[in-house]
Order: C-alpha cells, then sequence, then structure tokens
C-alpha cells in the first residue's frame, strides 16, 4: 500500500474538509460517522442537497458529499455543495474525493492505493478536453517529491482493451468523477486531493473484475473507510486510530473493546487475535474487529449466551421452511414478546402456518427464558 504523507493544511483541528464520494456503496462505512444536513436556509440551500450533503456528526468542521456517478454529475454536485458551504460560512480548506478507480498501468495493481497528481478528462467519443487540474499533492511535488498518478475521467465504464490502451496513453488509471470534481474545486479556487483504491488491474481481457464490483460494495467500503481514518489520524483527527495492522478499531468500536475487555478476566486477547486471523485471512481488519468485538462479548457473558443459543435452537423447531415462518424475540431477553412472522401464497399454506403456532410451546419458551435447559 501506498504511504500518504503528513499534509500541514490537515494538522490543524480546525481545518475544514469536504470528502467527496460518487456513491453509497463507497462511502457506506465512512458515511456512519455523518448526518444528513440541517435546512438552515429557504433560499440558498438546492433541495436534492439535503439527501447528498451530510455533516460529521462530532466535527462540525467536516462534511461528506454523495455526487452521483459520471462526471456532469460530480461538477453539478460539487458546486452546488461548494455554494452553500461558502454561503453558509463553511466554505472547506481542501476537497478530498476517494473511491474505486481502474488501473491502466502495470504499476498499480488491485487493492493498491494512488496518489493522483493531476486529472484530465475524455469524452465517450473519444474526443480529450484540453483542461487538465493539478491536485494539492501536485503544486506541493518541488518542495516534497512524491510518487504521484495522473488520472482520466471518462464517460462511461471501460470494458474493452482498445479503449484501455487509448486511454493508457494520458493516465495510469481510470475513474469517472474526479475532473468533475476538479473543475468546481478549481472555479471556487479550493485545493483537492485524490486518493483512489484501484478495484481492477485491467490485465483481464475480459475484465470481471470491473463487472463484478457492484457485488463486493462492503468490502470495498470497508477498505476505503479504513485507509480515509488512518490517513486522518495522522493528521488533525487523533481519534481515529488502528490498533494494528490486522485490526481497524474506529473510535466508538474502541470503546466497546474497552467495555468488554474489562469484562474479560480469564482470557489472552492475544490469543483470541491469533485465532480470528488465521480463520479470516481474507477478511478486512474493520471485519475482523467487528468479529472481535462480537466473540468479546459472548466470552464476558457466557450464561447469557448459552441461554440465548438453546432459546434459538428451540425456535427452530417452528421456523422449518415448511412451516414458512419467521419468529423475532426480544435480543436482550428482557421481554417475554415473541412475534410471529406468516409468509402463505394459499389458503392451505397459511392454515397450515396458523396450526404450526397454535401448537408452539409458549410455556417451553418461557421456561428458557427463566434459565431453565432444554
Amino acid at each position: 500500500m501506498n504511504k500518504i504523507p503528513h499534509l500541514n493544511l490537515l494538522a490543524h483541528s480546525n481545518c475544514k474538509i469536504l470528502f467527496i464520494f460518487a456513491h453509497r456503496g463507497e462511502a457506506n462505512d465512512f458515511l456512519e460517522d455523518f448526518r444528513p444536513i440541517k435546512h438552515e436556509s429557504k433560499t440558498t440551500e438546492p433541495h436534492y442537497l439535503s439527501q447528498i450533503l451530510w455533516q460529521h456528526k462530532e466535527n462540525a468542521n467536516h462534511h461528506l458529499l454523495i455526487t452521483g456517478e459520471g462526471v456532469f454529475e460530480s461538477l453539478k454536485s460539487t458546486t452546488a455543495a461548494l455554494t452553500y458551504l461558502s454561503e453558509s460560512k463553511q466554505r472547506p480548506d481542501i476537497v478530498i474525493n476517494s473511491g474505486l478507480a481502474g488501473s491502466l498501468s502495470p504499476s498499480l495493481s488491485i487493492n493498491d492505493w494512488a496518489i493522483i497528481g493531476r486529472v484530465c478528462y475524455c469524452q465517450e467519443d473519444k474526443q480529450w478536453q484540453f483542461s487538465t487540474f493539478a491536485s494539492l499533492m501536485k503544486s506541493q511535488q518541488n518542495s516534497r517529491p512524491q510518487n504521484l498518478y495522473n488520472c482520466v475521467s471518462f464517460s462511461k465504464r471501460v470494458f474493452d482493451q482498445e479503449t484501455r490502451s487509448f486511454l493508457s496513453t494520458q493516465g495510469h488509471l481510470v475513474d469517472r468523477e474526479l475532473w468533475g470534481i476538479a473543475n468546481a474545486c478549481q472555479s471556487f479556487k479550493i485545493p483537492w486531493l485524490g486518493l483512489k483504491l484501484i478495484s481492477d488491474d485491467f490485465s483481464s481481457i475480459e475484465n470481471e473484475e470491473c463487472r463484478n464490483i457492484r457485488g463486493e460494495w462492503k468490502k470495498w467500503s470497508e477498505l476505503i473507510d479504513e485507509f480515509l481514518k488512518n490517513f486522518l489520524s495522522k493528521g488533525q483527527n487523533p481519534t481515529f486510530e488502528i490498533s494494528d495492522e490486522n485490526f481497524f478499531f474506529t473510535k466508538a468500536m474502541e470503546h466497546k473493546f474497552q467495555y468488554w475487555n474489562n469484562r474479560i478476566k480469564d482470557h489472552d486477547i492475544s490469543k483470541i487475535k491469533a485465532s480470528l486471523i488465521h480463520r479470516f485471512k481474507d477478511a478486512t481488519p474493520k471485519t475482523r474487529a467487528k468479529i472481535l468485538l462480537q466473540e468479546m462479548e459472548i466470552l464476558s457473558q457466557p450464561d447469557f449466551y448459552q441461554m440465548k443459543n438453546e432459546l434459538q435452537n428451540f425456535l427452530k423447531n417452528y421456523e422449518t421452511p415448511e412451516h414458512q415462518i419467521k419468529i423475532k424475540i426480544d435480543e436482550t431477553l428482557e421481554t417475554d414478546e415473541i412475534q410471529f412472522i406468516l409468509k402463505a401464497s394459499t389458503t392451505e399454506e397459511l392454515a397450515k402456518s396458523i396450526s404450526t403456532i397454535k401448537d408452539f410451546n409458549f410455556k417451553k419458551y418461557i421456561s428458557l427464558l427463566n434459565g431453565e435447559s432444554l
């Protein structure tokens, strides 16, 4: 993974940052720390911004924008967001665009991060636009040499080798939004950063990786979230931390870790971590951290989870596929309420499901809640 350098601009706690993503799939995990903006103006805020512009829950200087796909959508959305933030005296000091991109060069492989130096734009008919925009990293390169990559924003997804070869004459990687974002930033004279995660290396003739990305948004979103928060922890925001390279914890997850860790006295957490690393080799650090928290919670409350497992085994007798019944109970086991959800396409199926519910052993269910074993 490429190392992102420390930037003086991000070293200040009051630095205003606008994070930009193309869509929710890429931003999903990072977006958990943000909330939709509030309507504070009746004249300057376009209605659609309330759906795509978010503010950080703890740091009001940080905003997040979902532009939509393509350079025209990104140009329109970024311009609208920068206008709104400027008029509300929240003009960002820097814009950071992150997301997935495809490699046009052997020097960039899947899971690599690329720091963008400049971006240009090519239309669908393969006509190049004359405007090329340089990133903040490019402008600082004379005093701080870095390994930067050139990005091409293209009007549509690329699946054929001929187009890939054509675009590679002007860039190392290809996306669909950065040029529009950089164009808007240029108009407002706001510096920008492009941090792109390579999701397909374009070495495959069929390029199946690019076609299958939509089915793996959870994985890509976690990788982007981990990287950006690690990036911020080296600058102005020390609240985002990584305990080690195999486990990634957000601040909220760190609190849970400390809570459960204080309640586990007879278990070695390092052994549990080693087991998870072995069992989940292909999982992201954040996924491993989530699983670790789940196992720590179970270890800290063995009686509770034994009771829960016995209840689940009991309820499975009534949730078999032929019964077409789904049962929901209070996950905390603090109440004895139970919910039956029926699924039927015929009168006979409905009658069968109702008959199964009538035979439900509610007395046994209550005894299990009271701690009596099966």
